[in-house]
């Protein structure tokens, strides 16, 4: 392998490192955001059915206890149907097949260009059993990848944006 060859293919290792770590990334931001959602839905279930909670809520008036059921039905229903423990499943499980590849990666000694063609298709394999990503996250986890990396962000993130994050793309196509 000539010089130019071996600054390629260190390129191309470099590049699917920082995608990899990115995808990580990704995945444990939605792992901790499903785990804390379900954790709170969990905790006001568990709160408004204590006594003390009920004796509480019916001495601030007649409609409070309603308007209390009525929230827990709501995010009852919500983390039915976001299904929130699945989710964190999904999300661990993805996480863990690229942590595996970038271990693979990391144990790569010489260069093996047909390596870093089934790390790549690896990838490939995995972001096809991956929900549609959320582009604002994504890029948010690459400005992260790459601060760890020493390097510059190279998205700017409104704020607006980054509130956002897990619930919906606000404007993706100002990264």
């Amino acid at each position: 392998m000539n010089e130019d060859q071996l600054k390629e293919y260190e390129d191309n290792k470099w590049a699917l490192n920082i995608r990899i770590d990115q995808s990580i990334r990704y995945h444990n931001h939605r792992k901790r955001f499903f785990a804390t959602t379900h954790n709170w839905i969990t905790f006001l279930v568990a709160l408004t059915g204590t006594a003390t909670f009920v004796t509480v809520i019916a001495e601030l008036g007649q409609k409070a206890p309603l308007i209390a059921a009525f929230l827990v039905t709501v995010c009852s229903l919500a983390d039915l149907i976001i299904r929130s423990p699945e989710k964190i499943r999904l999300y661990d499980e993805l996480s863990r097949r690229f942590i595996g590849l970038d271990k693979k990666l990391l144990l790569l000694k010489k260069p093996d260009p047909d390596l870093l063609l089934q790390i790549q298709a690896d990838i490939l394999d995995i972001e096809a059993d991956e929900p549609p990503p959320l582009r604002i996250l994504n890029a948010i986890c690459r400005n992260e990848t790459l601060q760890a990396k020493g390097c510059k962000k190279d998205k700017i993130i409104g704020q607006w944006q980054q509130r956002l994050k897990h619930f919906y793309d606000l404007n993706p196509g100002s990264i």
